[in-house]
């Protein structure tokens, strides 16, 4: 009877050790590279003096991130672009870009392949979150400053540009919209969490994520997202193109993300937004008067290893 009550203490015991809460995090390893080969398919409608524009754009980048250390849980880690192409459709026509193609007309091309040719070093924390960016900014203002055929002034508008893009603050936010998607705390199947990243685009946003761990399968955790974004600050003016304007933008954001249960890297995510609203343009020396630009903004964007 005591051999019985005993294995039965311990049954219970195994079965509610395993359905303890998990780990869902970052748990890299000193040494190893990791990859993510990023697709972005983008439509964006304006509507200007009463007509309607459409541009079309697909982004390629391809990142390789080496952990280079592990200090106090942080990953200290090199990254890189190993390829990048963008491709844009409007009604005045079609434009392709890539860091392989590089020729001297084609300065978009040319800064890409720059782009390629540098390391920049980051610190990341197991949830997903950037903690710091170091040598972005020195890194792009050498890619520009190097190109000798370009005036001052275009310098300026392609490192302004370049900027928006490829920046401290955009770049942060381009990585966290990825991988910062984990909880503070162990989580289990059936669980929700609520992340919040800040979106640097051109404009300052606001995304706010709930996640909730769908699956636990035998190689990866399933977890998916809805979210709402926010530009963040609507009076905000910015530099685009020469002339200061300011976003006025919402929308909702979903996402399903693959990950790996032993490392956290993203196997596969698919992310979704559908944004509108207004963007305004302040009068200027290129326009005498105050413009209101209504716009709608539809990505998806594919993630994998």
């Amino acid at each position: 009877m005591k051999k019985l009550l005993s294995l039965l203490f311990i049954t219970v015991l195994f079965i509610a050790c395993n359905a303890q809460d998990k780990g869902l995090s970052l748990n890299l390893k000193k040494g190893d590279t990791y990859h993510q080969n990023t697709k972005s398919e983008m439509s964006i409608i304006q509507e200007i003096n009463g007509q309607k524009m459409e541009i079309n754009m697909t982004l390629d980048g391809n990142m390789i991130f080496e952990v280079k250390d592990i200090v106090d849980e942080k990953y200290l880690m090199d990254a890189s672009f190993s390829e990048m192409k963008m491709t844009m459709n409007t009604p005045q026509g079609s434009m392709e870009f890539s860091s392989e193609n590089p020729t001297e007309n084609d300065m978009m091309s040319m800064v890409f392949s720059s782009m390629t040719e540098k390391k920049f070093q980051l610190t990341l924390l197991s949830s997903g979150k950037v903690e710091e960016i170091k040598k972005l900014d020195s890194l792009w203002s050498h890619v520009i400053n190097s190109r000798p055929n370009l005036s001052e002034m275009q310098k300026r508008q392609v490192q302004a540009q370049i900027m928006q893009a490829y920046g401290d603050d955009a770049m942060t936010g381009s990585i966290e919209s990825a991988l910062a998607i984990y909880p503070d705390h162990p989580v289990k199947e059936g669980d929700k969490w609520s992340i919040q990243t800040n979106i640097e685009s051109g404009f300052s946003a606001t995304l706010n994520t709930e996640y909730k761990y769908v699956e636990d399968q035998k190689d990866y955790a399933l977890i998916r997202g809805n979210g709402s974004i926010k530009t963040a600050n609507n009076e905000a003016y910015v530099q685009s193109n020469g002339m200061p304007m300011k976003y006025d933008l919402t929308g909702e954001v979903s996402s399903e993300v693959k990950v790996d249960k032993e490392t956290g890297w993203i196997i596969e995510s698919i992310i979704t937004q559908n944004i509108s609203g207004k963007a305004h343009i302040e009068a200027n020396e290129q326009m005498p008067m105050n413009m209101e630009i209504p716009m709608e903004i539809k990505s998806k964007t594919t993630i994998t290893n």
